[in-house]
């Protein structure tokens, strides 16, 4: 049995298949996260073939270079696929995994309402932690990759472009596809299933960190690994401290509504995304930003620690010594 204690008492019991199959939890969080990964770009590649494959049958022309043009020609189709790949790969997949564990699958991923303050805070802590990551990413764009890795990031970063400043996809698709559906996918994957698996077998702070470098890693831009790695270890310290995987899904929307508001206005000014890359924060504002991100922590710190006391201790809890 598992005794959630934040954000209100919440015991879950461990009694499916995967916890009388004796597996470690670490070797499970792992195993969800490789073969998510697998089954949302399979579905995603898959969809997108088929339908790339069959509108060349009917244009008469069918060959290798004109399949993989027409993936890369067309964003909306392609972020459209990749969120159908994310929704079944990542949300379907992790679901069953977490049924695998319990019955009580939305406890069990932490899928509960938290307090209305603690959803403040959250949302404070992504402004002040907005110019670390940006100063985080202008830093690392610096740093030298390897070519073919550097290829693929300049690949990725080219369709995210042509999505955000083209004309063929609308402000409220593109807040769908790049916004929603990575804001709830990747957190039920990530803090809400690797998180809990990871803090069983290591604790919540290794959970915290090891998770947000797994999160950083998995985007596959190795000059954004850092910055994307302190926002999944931010993510993943709110899920800890509010003891709800809403907080997480709320600052993911919100910071990737955030791009799609640039490359809107980007889009209207005529301009591409390396005027927003030219942009250098500056250093009163990763000061700032850096105490304000301390503050907002210590607030949630306290605001966890002090559930836990009117909470109380587990049944299963030892005696404290007289």
């Amino acid at each position: 049995m598992i005794v959630d204690l934040v954000p209100a008492r919440r015991e879950i019991a461990l009694a499916g298949v995967l916890e009388r199959g004796g597996f470690s939890p670490l070797t499970l969080g792992i195993l969800a996260l490789v073969a998510g990964m697998i089954a949302t770009n399979v579905v995603g590649l898959v969809a997108a073939l088929v339908a790339a494959v069959a509108e060349m049958q009917r244009s008469g022309t069918l060959d290798e270079a004109a399949v993989l043009e027409r993936l890369t020609a067309d964003p909306a189709s392609f972020l459209l696929l990749n969120s159908a790949g994310q929704w079944l790969g990542f949300g379907l997949l992790t679901l069953l995994f977490a049924r695998g564990h319990t019955r009580q699958v939305g406890d069990y991923l932490r899928w509960r309402m938290p307090t209305a303050g603690a959803l403040g805070l959250a949302i404070l802590g992504l402004v002040a932690l907005t110019p670390i990551v940006q100063w985080l990413g202008g830093l690392t764009d610096t740093l030298p990759v390897p070519t073919w890795l550097e290829e693929v990031e300049r690949q990725s970063a080219d369709l995210i472009e042509r999505a955000l400043t083209g004309t063929g996809t609308s402000v409220p698709f593109l807040l769908a596809t790049m916004a929603l559906t990575p804001a709830v996918c990747e957190e039920l994957l990530f803090r809400g299933y690797v998180h809990r698996q990871v803090e069983r077998r290591l604790g919540p702070i290794w959970a915290v960190a090891l998770v947000g470098v797994l999160f950083g890693l998995y985007h596959l831009q190795p000059t954004k690994a850092l910055p994307l790695a302190v926002l999944g270890a931010w993510l993943g310290f709110l899920t800890w401290t509010t003891g709800s995987i809403i907080p997480a899904v709320v600052v993911h929307f919100l910071n990737n509504a955030l791009a799609v508001g640039a490359g809107a206005y980007v889009r209207r000014r005529g301009e591409g995304l390396e005027a927003l890359d030219a942009m250098e924060v500056p250093w009163w504002a990763v000061v700032a930003g850096a105490a304000g991100t301390l503050a907002v922590g210590r607030a949630l710190l306290r605001t966890h620690a002090a559930r836990k006391d009117v909470a109380g201790a587990p049944p299963t809890a030892a005696p404290a010594p007289p």
